[in-house]
């Protein structure tokens, strides 16, 4: 789901702090490695015989996955930019 950009909350340097904290919990770390897990999974069955739809059924998950892994340091970077490190 894209948020437009003038809708988006803005961040503040307590966000970029909170967000970082979030980042290096040990919670953080076993949802990341979960959805690792998860998205390998995906990719591995990607080597079996799927039809067109399935194929591309779970290219998106992949990708889904992926975008959720990387949320977080977006999340960092752009409260980064606020905070003007």
């Amino acid at each position: 789901m894209r948020v437009a950009r003038n809708r988006r909350e803005k961040l503040d340097g307590i966000d970029h702090d909170h967000i970082s904290q979030v980042i290096d919990s040990r919670g953080w770390q076993l949802i990341r490695r979960r959805i690792e897990e998860t998205r390998d999974r995906k990719m591995r069955e990607l080597v079996n015989p799927l039809d067109p739809v399935d194929t591309a059924k779970l290219r998106g998950e992949i990708r889904g996955l992926e975008v959720a892994l990387s949320v977080p340091g977006i999340l960092q970077g752009e409260a980064k930019e606020v905070k003007g490190e």
